[in-house]
């Protein structure tokens, strides 16, 4: 008889950024005697972490196929650019270090022996660009010397640097550039914010 006390085992073999918001994550899932008729993991046994943080609005498909001693899984992830800032948040999310979680049962060998939960760290991805964000208050205007306080923020999870300048920002007073007219005086200063 065959004594067999090992679990099918998970690695992943690659993972890459195949399109705009698009990653693919290929792993294999084996085992020398390997059970085709009673695995079923699905999408929704795995969990998507983005700094160690869950990311549920992240999409999620698997297909896979045969192979010896077990399936090779495709999982391939979308829509990590959420349309608007989490609560507390002054960036949108997903980007960062993704990790995902496969739940523990989901593989079964001839033996009957399964899968603990598997952890497998895929990539840093990161495709949101910087947000610009425009701020207004009545009390941004000077009536008496006649100038104006524009006040906006520049954001991204990852902010690297900035080498923007007055030049490169167009001006317009009832849709008429005044970008370089002469008399009006136009002057651009920063200052970092920590983000939240």
């Amino acid at each position: 008889s065959v004594v067999d006390f090992v679990k099918p085992k998970i690695e992943k073999v690659s993972a890459q950024v195949t399109a705009r918001d698009t990653m693919k994550i290929v792993f294999n899932a084996t085992d020398k005697y390997f059970d085709y008729s009673k695995t079923n993991l699905s999408a929704g046994d795995i969990t998507v972490y983005v700094d160690n943080e869950k990311a549920d609005s992240i999409t999620k498909s698997l297909s896979r196929k045969r192979i010896d001693n077990g399936y090779q899984y495709t999982l391939t992830l979308t829509k990590f650019i959420e349309n608007s800032r989490q609560d507390g948040k002054s960036y949108k999310e997903w980007s960062g270090n993704v990790t995902i979680k496969i739940a523990a049962d989901t593989l079964t060998d001839r033996a009957g022996n399964v899968n603990v939960e598997n952890n497998l760290d895929v990539d840093f991805v990161d495709f949101i660009k910087p947000e610009i964000t425009y701020q207004y208050s009545n009390a941004d205007i000077d009536y008496d010397e006649k100038t104006v306080q524009i006040v906006f923020s520049v954001t991204d999870k990852y902010f690297n640097q900035s080498t923007l300048t007055i030049g490169d920002l167009i001006i317009k007073i009832d849709g008429e550039d005044i970008s370089d007219v002469s008399t009006v005086t136009k002057t651009l200063t920063q200052s970092a914010t920590p983000l939240t």
